[in-house]
């Protein structure tokens, strides 16, 4: 009987959870980013400052901009030449879908003329003393001493000046009227008193802060209580600033500032920490009242809505007794997603503290799980461990990948005995990010050092690392470089080899027979390193291992994608797991034998091929020939067959009973011994197409449980050879 190659088994992974996000729009648009669109920034002279006349400005210097989605920001720019300049910044029109960003510096102007600064025309600041503080007798005197000043071109703010003595003293700043076309500027510090007298320090009349309990907070209450408690206070002669203290407990607690009246000729000074209070109460926390914060999908995004689906989740909440502050998430995809804070309205005699964190959206948009998008982790070598080169090279592995919505949390170097420095990098999605959940953290690059095409070993007798041009000698156990011919085909390890490194030459294509026989003669081995061997290179991988006694192998990270040839890839070896489920097996051709004997000791009943393309396979002889049937439990049913042309001995001596009606065997040509002694085996096949098929000698040879009726209709003659 021949001998057959058993069929390897991929194991779904478990589905991930699909975390709901959202849009910012009901669908997705891409706007233009101003910046790209308002080139020429400079207007040069324009007739006026009106918004049209700067719109079609805009308009004329920048063609293709449409100026029914901007909206203008226009502002004089004050200058000593050209006063009548002005600056804009452009801004989409609410809701725009057209454009997006913010342009600013956009510059024009109406006219040209010449302004004096103010510093240079007030050369004299001080007034000494004066009648009054009334502006016209300020300008005179302003006048008297800086005789070129026009002072109808000016305006003035005077502010007394507070002290012990002289608090009828003034300072004067002087400005250019508004559009003033005389002057520029600002003058400060220009001074004047009217009369001298001396003024006691509030601090020395309030001794009494405490004012206890009052009726109420309105500001006669309070200057009574003042006064009771300070006799000496002329409370006429003092104003009060009354400020609640928000608070959990006796949030009716006042705060009152005390200052003298204006120009008052009593007081000075002010005086703070005076404290009152009204009634004693108690506020909830809104932390203790907002228990359910994802608001999930709402109809919109206006205050009452909100406020009506934080009510209807948190059923004890007075919304009448908060406000929100709702924000748009912004990302790049526009989804309409929100985040809320929630706050007691001013003055809340029920809340008290703030929440954020309160989510909702109004669309619903899919994210993807990161473990689904990186597949390809193993990075290879790269130049440098620099964020933006790794985030490069997941690009380059991964086209679909969008960097820009994920991030690196760590990346972790370890230096082996023989081998350069490797790496491992874990990434993560941003937060709030609209296309991406979850994290991938078995990401590997390295800087290789070996650059030539020699085995290196470490030498079993002397511990040194040696090197040959072909397979390391027998008894060596510790491979440091794999080495490779000049066909690009890897040199075979030696049965003794227990370790192998975490990294194979991109220049090598063939890695078949490579571990064949390795560990045969003792006991199971284990090879992490290979796990991160970059294979996208590897086109022939059969044999590979071939009869190997190597246990927990996690393929998961090799890529396939490049593969043709895993004939005997696998044949009698016990360490098969769910690693292979996401290979990509859409380029091999022939997978005969690949499974024969295998799977004795590695029972998993979740191992599963649904994955695996075999649309181009043609030859599939011997394929799962004495494998244990648990192999072909999961995803053999749906297998693109439409190619293959040899199923000789295929499941022969594998007693599996899986429906495979739905193949497509209009190619093939032998299906000799194909369910050979597959003793359980009941499914329908009356419906293959098998007029191809010209060998099927012995192919239903003890099935005793296979109905006739439902056994292939062969029109072929019998051919027994």
């Amino acid at each position: 009987m021949k001998k057959l190659l058993v069929f390897f088994a991929c194991l779904s992974l478990t589905a991930n959870l699909i975390i709901l996000a959202v849009s910012c729009s009901k669908e997705t648009i891409h706007l233009e980013d101003l910046d790209s669109v308002i080139l020429n920034k400079n207007l040069n002279k324009l007739e006026g400052n009106d918004e049209q006349t700067v719109k079609n400005a805009l308009s004329k210097e920048n063609p293709t901009l449409d100026i029914s989605e901007i909206k203008l920001t226009i502002a004089a720019v004050s200058k000593n030449v050209e006063t009548k300049n002005y600056t804009v910044t452009v801004e989409p029109i609410d809701n725009s879908n057209v454009y997006s960003g913010k342009v600013h510096d956009i510059t024009f102007y109406t006219e040209t003329i010449h302004i004096q600064d103010l510093d240079s025309v007030i050369l004299n600041k001080n007034l000494n003393k004066l009648e009054g503080n009334d502006e016209q007798t300020v300008k005179n005197a302003l006048s008297k001493e800086n005789p070129t000043l026009d002072i109808s071109e000016i305006k003035l703010t005077i502010a007394a000046v507070s002290k012990n003595v002289e608090t009828k003293n003034y300072t004067v700043t002087v400005e250019p009227i508004d559009n003033s076309n005389v002057y520029s500027g600002k003058v400060h510090d220009i001074t004047f008193y009217t009369e001298t007298i001396n003024l006691q320090d509030l601090d020395n009349v309030i001794l009494n802060k405490n004012l206890n309990k009052l009726e109420d907070n309105d500001e006669q209450t309070v200057k009574n209580a003042l006064s009771k408690e300070n006799p000496t206070l002329d409370i006429s002669e003092i104003k009060l600033t009354i400020a609640a203290v928000s608070k959990n407990v006796e949030t009716k607690n006042y705060t009152v500032t005390v200052e003298p009246i204006d120009n008052s000729n009593v007081y000075s000074g002010k005086v703070h920490d005076i404290t009152f209070y009204t009634e004693t109460i108690n506020l909830q926390d809104l932390d203790n009242v907002i228990l359910n914060k994802n608001l999930n999908k709402l109809e919109d995004n206006d205050e009452q809505t909100v406020k009506n689906a934080l009510s209807k989740e948190n059923p004890t909440l007075d919304i009448s007794e908060i406000k929100l502050t709702i924000a748009a998430v912004s990302k790049n995809v526009e989804t309409k997603n929100y985040t809320v804070t929630v706050e007691p309205i001013d003055n809340s005699n029920v809340y008290s503290g703030k929440v954020e964190g309160i989510v909702f959206y109004t669309e619903k948009i899919s994210r993807q799980n990161l473990s689904n998008v990186v597949l390809r982790k193993n990075l290879s070598k790269i130049k440098n461990n620099e964020f933006d080169t790794i985030l490069l090279a997941l690009k380059n592995k991964n086209e679909e990948l969008v960097t820009e919505e994920i991030k690196i949390d760590n990346v972790q170097g370890w230096q082996t005995n023989y081998e350069s420095k490797k790496y491992k990098v874990i990434i993560s999605a941003i937060p709030n990010s609209n296309l991406y959940f979850g994290k991938v953290e078995e990401i590997y690059f390295w800087n290789e050092t070996y650059v030539d095409n020699l085995t290196y070993y470490v030498d079993k007798n002397t511990l040194d690392e040696k090197s040959i041009d072909g397979s390391a000698p027998d008894g060596t156990n510790k491979i440091t470089h794999i080495g490779y011919s000049s066909d690009k085909q890897a040199y075979k390890l030696p049965k003794s080899t227990i370790y192998v490194p975490d990294v194979i030459s991109p220049e090598i294509t063939n890695i078949s027979s490579l571990f064949e026989n390795v560990g045969n003669s003792g006991d199971q081995l284990t090879f992490p390193g290979i796990s991160y061997w970059e294979t996208s290179n590897i086109i022939d991988m059969s044999n590979l291992f071939n009869n190997a006694r190597i246990k927990d192998v996690n393929f998961s990270n090799w890529d396939t994608s490049n593969v043709i040839n895993m004939r005997l890839m696998f044949y009698n070896v016990d360490f098969l797991n769910n690693s292979f489920s996401n290979w990509n097996t859409s380029k091999v051709k022939d997978m005969s034998y690949m499974f024969q004997r295998s799977g004795k000791f590695s029972h998993n009943e979740s191992f599963c091929f649904l994955k695996w393309d075999t649309s181009n396979v043609v030859n599939m002889e011997g394929m799962f020939l004495e494998a244990f049937p648990w192999l072909l439990n999961n995803g053999i049913s749906n297998w693109k067959t439409h190619n293959v042309e040899n199923m000789d001995s295929m499941f022969a001596n594998t007693n599996f009973n899986v429906d495979i009606s739905r193949w497509v065997t209009s190619k093939v040509t032998n299906m000799s011994f194909m369910f050979y002694n597959c003793s359980s085996f009941n499914f329908n096949l009356s419906e293959w197409d098998v007029d191809n098929v010209d060998k099927h000698d012995n192919y239903d040879t003890g099935t005793s449980q296979w109905s006739p009726a439902y056994k292939p209709n062969f029109k072929q003659k019998l051919c027994t050879q």
